[in-house]
């Protein structure tokens, strides 16, 4: 199976916060795949394991291990970026309910709208 890299970057601890910089270099992560569907649902399909992971996105930031990171790629596994990768994990893309709950003014873009 051939695997992919999720690079993330521009990362920032709330989804609305302004940039003055560029944001956190964030974490490339070894994938299977992954899907959009009209460009509100992000779906992963990890490496190990069989069971496709739906992305947390708000504000067109998607969550990942405590940061919102506002780019992000895909781009084919090699021997040039194999070193600075990790895999996937499905339980560091899961924002915790008390994160949500911080946030819950923002729409999340995979959902339906959150009521105030």
């Amino acid at each position: 199976m051939k695997a992919n890299v999720l690079y993330l970057s521009h990362g920032r601890k709330n989804p609305s916060d302004r940039l003055d910089e560029w944001g956190e270099e964030g974490p490339q992560l070894i994938i299977h795949g992954m899907h959009i569907t009209y460009g509100c649902t992000y779906t992963v399909s990890p490496i190990i394991g069989n069971h496709n992971t739906l992305l947390t996105v708000r504000e067109g930031c998607i969550y990942y291990d405590g940061m919102w990171y506002g780019d992000w790629g895909v781009f084919p596994l090699n021997a040039d970026n194999l070193v600075d990768t990790v895999p996937f994990d499905p339980v560091l893309a899961e924002p915790s309910r008390l994160h949500l709950r911080d946030l819950a003014h923002i729409k999340l873009s995979n959902a339906e709208p959150l009521n105030d």
